[in-house]
């Protein structure tokens, strides 16, 4: 698990990746951008735990809709719909690196990542739109028009769970 308060968790669905980060250059194949290679059984539990002890617990990342039992488990969720040319900027500009580091991660992202998001991630967002509907849980999608801060999504979200 990741950042916590008393009131609120944040898990990241890449600390449970079952195998060793590779520098990006050293990539020849999609596994770290796939379900293969998550823990779901035990990001599962570590869920149920965290609700078990928090009001509030945000699982993040974009494979988690590929393992039912997660969404299954969530009273709101909230997917982003960005366009390619914003992930990748995100993703590029998410920390500070190397120029080398800077132009690996550019290449791995036009070869796996984006390739990975659609062979994996995009039919998921109507996935989880559908289920969310059927089962009248919440949700949420921001796409790249939505100029909404973190607070406004929270303040969105608290709405929709009270």
């Amino acid at each position: 698990m990741s950042a916590s308060s008393n009131n609120c968790v944040l898990i990241h669905q890449d600390h449970y990746f079952t195998q060793r980060f590779k520098n990006y250059a050293d990539r020849t194949d999609d596994s770290f951008e796939g379900p293969a290679h998550l823990d779901f059984k035990q990001l599962y539990s570590d869920v149920r735990w965290a609700q078990s002890q928090h009001p509030i617990v945000v699982v993040e990342g974009h494979l988690i809709g590929t393992y039912i039992p997660l969404y299954q488990s969530a009273d709101l969720i909230i997917t982003l719909s960005k366009s390619q040319a914003v992930c990748k900027r995100q993703r590029l500009n998410r920390k500070e690196r190397t120029t080398e580091e800077y132009q690996q991660l550019e290449d791995y992202f036009d070869m796996f990542v984006w390739p990975g998001y659609v062979k994996y991630g995009m039919d998921q967002m109507e996935i989880l739109a559908t289920y969310c509907a059927q089962h009248q849980i919440g949700y949420i999608n921001i796409n790249d028009e939505d100029k909404l801060s973190v607070s406004d999504i929270a303040e969105i979200a608290m709405k929709i769970l009270t």
